[in-house]
């Protein structure tokens, strides 16, 4: 790299040994290592996901629904064959939302439960 495109970007030699010195660390992790990289480590859980609903979830739902997971491709809104299960959390238990609504949910990590957090007006 230039000094010039150095200075632009603020990147300097020392953070690349850093950088290299953060991915060493990494490897060395259990179930880690640059050959098996790709296998051992699980992918990050996704916090925030939105699509649509598949049945209506009713605000006092003892169940969880399905709900099909959206994505953008291309700028344009998708929808995948991924199906995830959602929980009614800041619905009032006297309203529901919808099959077929577009919602967003967020994943409680200690749970490990989708929950609506927004959805659709009706």
């Amino acid at each position: 790299m230039s000094d010039a495109a150095d200075t632009l970007v603020g990147f300097t030699p020392g953070d690349a040994v850093r950088i290299g010195d953060a991915v060493r660390f990494v490897e060395r992790l259990p179930g880690n290592s640059p050959k098996g990289r790709r296998q051992a480590v699980s992918p990050l859980p996704r916090l925030l996901i939105r699509g649509k609903l598949d049945a209506q979830l009713n605000g006092n739902a003892t169940a969880a629904v399905k709900m099909s997971v959206w994505y953008v491709k291309d700028g344009t809104d998708v929808a995948s064959s991924e199906k995830i299960d959602v929980w009614p959390w800041l619905i009032k238990s006297t309203q529901n939302v919808a099959s077929g609504k577009m919602i967003v949910a967020f994943l409680d990590v200690a749970s490990g439960r989708y929950y609506i957090l927004g959805a659709e007006c009706a």
